[in-house]
Parts: C-alpha cells; structure tokens; sequence
C-alpha cells in the first residue's frame, strides 16, 4: 500500500527545482514566469492584503479564534466600577459627579495604593482646587468637545478640541483622550496612541497617558506621525471584580478628606495596604452610562473595561507592531519556494493537496498570530493563492509536454495483434 501511494504521490525521477529555476537554464521561460509572478504578487499581495475582503476576512477569523481563547487572568490592571445603584446612591446620581463625592471616591481608592489611578469619568464641570498628596500617579480622562461654526461663505466649519478637566482649573495633571474608536464592522479592536484634534495639533489617548505613567516608554505625540495602534482587544481578561461600595467612599467626611490631601495617617506614602490593587494600574470608571458601552469581539462592553484590557495587552509587552516590510518580504519568498518544491517532487494532484493543506495551515496560524499581534494583516493568503495558481499553471505545461513525448514515441505499432499483422 505505500509502495502504490508513493507511486501516485511522488515523481519518479524528481525534477530538479535549481534547473527549473535557473532564468539561463534549458528552463528559461518557467524561470521567467515564475519570477516575474513572484515579484509582482510581493507587491500585490502587500495591497491586498489592506483591501477590506481580506482585511476582514482576517479581522473575523482573529476574532473566533478569540473566542476560543480562555479567559487570562489579568495582572497588572485591575478595575474599580461604579454600578448604576452606586450611582444613585453614594455618588448623587448626578453626571459629571459632584466634586465632594469625586474626592470621597479617589482618596477610597487611593488607600490601596495603585500604582496608577485612571480616572474614566467626566469632569470637565468639576471644580477642584488642589489634588492629593500621594506617590500614586493619577490619569484624569478628558473629553473632546466638537465646535460648530458658520463661516463668512455660509459654509459649516467643524473643530475638534479638548474638553475641559476639572473644570477650568489650571491644574498639572497627567490626562490622556478618553476616545474608543469603532471600526466600520462596528467592534471595537484597537485604541491609537495619539489621535489629532483642532488643525493638527496631538494628544495621548488614556491608554497610552496610563502606560507611560506606568513607566513604559510611549510616544510624545509632538506629531500625528508618531502614532501607531496600541493593544488589540483580542484576549479576554479576568479582573478581580472590585465595585465602588467595595471601599466604603461615603465614610470618607470633609476631616477624613483634608488628611487625604495632606496624604497623612492611611494616605502616607510608607502606610500599609495588603490589598489585591496594590501596585496595579486601576482604573475608576462608570457602567452606569448606556453611551459608555461599547460593541467588542466579546459583545457590550463598558468602556473602563475596555481601557482595562488595552492596557493590560500592552503592559503585558502582548502588542506588537505590524511585521517589518523586510521580514514579511523573507517570509513570502521562502514559502514561495516551498510549494515551487512540493511541485517538483509531488504529482500534480498530490502538489495541490499539500499546497492547500499548507495554506489551510498558515491561515489558522495567522489567525492565531492575530490574537497576539496589534496590527497583524493576513498579507500571506493572497499570495500563496497566487503562487498556487502559477505552479498548477507549471505542473499542465509539463503534463502537456509529458503527453506529447510520450505521443511521439509509440511502445508498439498501432493495429499489431498477438499474433502479429496478417494472421486472424
């Protein structure tokens, strides 16, 4: 039995890949082709791979490989959400949140001592005056406000700025644009680092304010240029559940708050938190907002959840940027020469299943990569198609001419019978 699928699957003898490669060899016109088809699919396979039938043929896979992914505990990120009943009950139920009950709620947190605290709530109307003395780096979110104007020629002119923080204190603060961008098949999957607002002018995004404060170096967002995608939202992460009430804000009076600001007795800097947050970047932020739930590989939701992930992803060193031109250039030429392989070794019908099998095997691959890489575009897929195609085109010219020698050169005369021409 192996001896007869080696006789259907193997060419017996193998042709040589260096002779039928050779652009001077007796070969030259499939060297040609061959080359010729290889180098324009190394750039039409680079334009493809960014039109939308296979971006988001990628994109789709990515997100159900995502899917089967398990849930990773997260360790470095941890939440603080207010639930709706919070809201209501320890925080007025007014937005933005009142500035006594936004102070009660940060110096709660502050007792755990994160690392870094970022704040995801709106304050652009919350007047507060001095923050807390506390070596935990505090990242205030802030808002775009969106300008309408009409011009002299009665045309609408729209500009985008940064909304107020605190108010209109003139505090130093460390702030990143609280933005969530969907993408045209509406989930949400990666944050920029910098996004450009009024003409021109750039400003970190939450994440990357929330990652630099953590000591990972970030883009300075001077230019547009410098921005690039930060982590992909493709791993599920488990955080510790923590919720407003959890901290007990509404304990915290004016006295209990002044020494807060002053960072004395619990609020030191050497007092002592064995609390699961310690040393983690946490987030405080609402789920009590419909417009802050936002669609994601893993349905609805809350936009702190979403900062969460992001950050985590990225702290994590998990993001990565899209493969260097040159390496993605390495990758294709060696798999081109790979299937170029199997078609000098294998059949024609063997060299086309194990061409397809190892397509099928790349596709997952790089679905898989998708789930770990920011910017990962399934560039690969278009082009082994094309290189396929060019060998199947290879292999019915050599059965073409297989055919046709073995025509001109009969075994036995046509008409010849066992006992020879003549006899009955």
């Amino acid at each position: 039995m192996w001896r007869e699928l080696k006789k259907w699957a193997l060419l017996d003898p193998p042709h040589s890949l260096a002779a039928e490669l050779k652009p001077w060899g007796p070969q030259s016109k499939r060297a040609a082709r061959f080359w010729a088809t290889l180098i324009a699919l190394l750039f039409a396979s680079h334009w493809l791979a960014r039109v939308w039938v296979f971006e988001y043929a990628g994109l789709w896979s990515a997100d159900a490989l995502a899917h089967l992914h398990p849930a990773e505990r997260a360790e470095q990120t941890g939440i603080v959400a207010i639930t709706p009943d919070e809201h209501q009950r320890l925080l007025s139920g007014a937005s933005p949140i009142p500035a006594f009950n936004l102070r009660q709620a940060v110096c709660a947190v502050l007792r755990t001592k994160p690392k870094v605290l970022g704040i995801d709530l709106d304050t652009s109307h919350v007047e507060i005056t001095a923050l807390p003395h506390t070596a935990t780096k505090i990242v205030w979110a802030r808002g775009i406000r969106i300008s309408r104007k009409v011009n002299a020629s009665g045309i609408e002119e729209v500009s985008l700025n940064q909304d107020y923080l605190l108010g209109h204190s003139n505090l130093d603060v460390l702030s990143g644009l609280a933005v969530v961008p969907v993408m045209p098949d509406w989930p949400v999957r990666t944050i920029p680092a910098c996004v450009e607002y009024d003409y021109h002018r750039v400003m970190p995004t939450m994440i990357a304010a929330l990652v630099s404060a953590a000591g990972r170096p970030m883009a300075d967002c001077v230019s547009k240029e410098e921005s690039f995608e930060l982590g992909a939202y493709r791993i599920h992460y488990h955080f510790d559940r923590f919720t407003l009430a959890d901290f007990a804000p509404e304990r915290l009076d004016k006295a209990a708050l002044d020494r807060c600001q002053r960072g004395e007795v619990e609020w030191r800097e050497d007092a002592v938190s064995n609390h699961p947050l310690m040393g983690k970047v946490v987030l405080l932020g609402g789920e009590y907002d419909p417009q802050d739930w936002h669609p994601t590989p893993y349905g609805l939701k809350p936009g702190v959840e979403v900062l969460a992930s992001m950050t985590e992803h990225w702290l994590r060193g998990s993001a990565d940027y899209e493969i260097e031109v040159w390496k993605e250039l390495g990758l294709k030429l060696v798999l081109a020469l790979a299937i170029a392989w199997i078609h000098s070794r294998f059949r024609p019908l063997a060299a086309l299943m194990a061409s397809l099998t190892l397509l099928f095997a790349l596709v997952l691959v790089g679905g898989v990569l998708a789930v770990y890489l920011t910017a990962y575009r399934a560039t690969v897929v278009p082009f082994l198609l094309g290189i396929v195609l060019e060998q199947l085109v290879t292999s019915a010219h050599k059965a073409q001419e297989g055919g046709g020698h073995a025509a001109g050169h009969p075994t036995a005369p046509v008409g010849a019978g066992v006992g020879g021409a003549g006899h009955p």
